[in-house]
């Protein structure tokens, strides 16, 4: 969920027709459990570390109520129910800058470089169109002065 990474940031959208900001991190969590020896002489015990990554996600309603939000089944609540909202204003401020469709002058420059390579089984022709988008998206993308968002 691109929410919870944090790189998008604090994420303005609608809730009942009023705004809301909501923002998204990850966590690392980690539980410690101490086993104790049963030997009363031994001055031992084992200790067991587990790390787990946790998405948080804050909702700051337009009364200023804000709500923390971190157990799976409420991420997934709050996805199921502002998700759409989510979605539409991370569209609206990431538009798009390549429309997978290239210039026949550019998929022909990008069929040349691997002329003198081995040719790619069949079944993998579908992937060889792929890099050649994603490398034609990288193009327009820089020589347009943008960065490259996730």
């Amino acid at each position: 969920m691109e929410l919870s990474s944090g790189d998008v940031g604090v994420v303005p959208i609608e809730i009942d027709d009023q705004p809301a900001l909501i923002k998204g991190t990850l966590v690392k969590v980690v539980e410690q459990k101490v086993e104790r020896n049963d030997d009363p002489d031994a001055e031992t015990q084992k200790v067991t570390e587990t790390e787990r990554l946790v998405t948080r996600i804050s909702l700051t309603r337009h009364t200023g109520e804000i709500r923390l939000i971190s157990s799976a089944a409420e991420v997934a609540e709050m996805m199921m129910k502002y998700g759409q909202a989510i979605a539409k204003s991370l569209l609206a401020r990431n538009v798009p800058t390549y429309d997978m469709k290239p210039y026949q002058w550019e998929w022909d420059l990008l069929g040349k470089l691997g002329a003198g390579l081995k040719p790619l089984p069949a079944d993998h022709s579908a992937a060889c169109s792929r890099c050649r988008n994603i490398s034609l998206s990288h193009r327009r993308v820089s020589r347009a002065g943008s960065t490259i968002s996730s």
